[in-house]
């Protein structure tokens, strides 16, 4: 039996531990600590099955979609 080796350039995307550091640094700054215990408490009950994914997904979905609403109207007030 024989085999066929093909060296074909696959380039194939990977993130290396100081990308992972970097870009949650980069997001946990943009959430207020309140927002980031809600999604992560919302992705720790998917993870466990306490939810599914869709689930999960569509709540914290409608929940950043309602709260970027909120703070664009209190903006608007403000000026």
């Amino acid at each position: 039996m024989h085999t066929l080796d093909v060296h074909a350039p696959v380039h194939i995307p990977y993130l290396t531990p100081g990308d992972v550091v970097a870009n949650t640094q980069a997001m946990t700054s943009r959430l207020p600590t309140r927002d980031l215990l809600f999604y992560g408490g919302l992705g720790a009950l998917a993870v466990a099955g306490a939810l599914d994914w869709p689930v999960a997904l569509a709540i914290g979905g409608a929940t950043a979609i309602l709260r970027g609403q909120g703070r664009g109207e209190a903006k608007e007030r403000q000026e």
